[in-house]
């Protein structure tokens, strides 16, 4: 006998490898915004490390510390679309421009960030990081430590 057409078994076990493809898929999607931000919230832990590391007294061998200017020692400034990016300015230059690879939103009352010429933050902050309905937190604390933390593991 010539059948015509396709059986309800035939259409279900198409239904059935469709439904299994794209239980597969669509967990690997959402997981690449968390490491898109993961990513982001690492960087900008880096620059502000490296901020940090430069605004600290220098030793000049075994006699005094250096001074740094307040002036040159870097700031970082975000960009006056949240969702660009930031840049670090020492002095008057621009020592670094760091874009985001996918729309993250700083909120912008964080336009400036510096630290003290020991390396503390004062007052400490906590800069925000959105991508979609993922946040992370930035924190910085008063005696300078750095970290990133996931906002729920510390508002309980």
């Amino acid at each position: 006998m010539d059948e015509q057409g396709t059986s309800y078994i035939e259409l279900l076990c198409v239904l059935l490898i469709v439904n299994i493809l794209a239980a597969i898929i669509l967990p690997k999607l959402t997981m690449m915004d968390k490491i898109s931000l993961d990513y982001e919230a690492r960087y900008l832990v880096s620059d502000l490390r490296w901020m940090q590391e430069q605004s600290i007294y220098r030793m000049n061998g075994n006699e005094k510390f250096n001074r740094i200017e307040f002036d040159t020692m870097p700031k970082l400034v975000m960009d006056q679309n949240p969702e660009s990016g930031y840049v670090i300015f020492k002095g008057p230059n621009i020592v670094k421009q760091h874009t985001f690879t996918k729309p993250i939103t700083i909120p912008t009352n964080y336009v400036n960030v510096r630290f003290t010429i020991d390396g503390r933050m004062n007052p400490p902050r906590t800069i925000y990081l959105y991508e979609g309905h993922e946040r992370l937190a930035v924190i910085i604390d008063v005696a300078g430590r750095i970290r990133i933390e996931k906002p729920g593991s510390f508002f309980k």
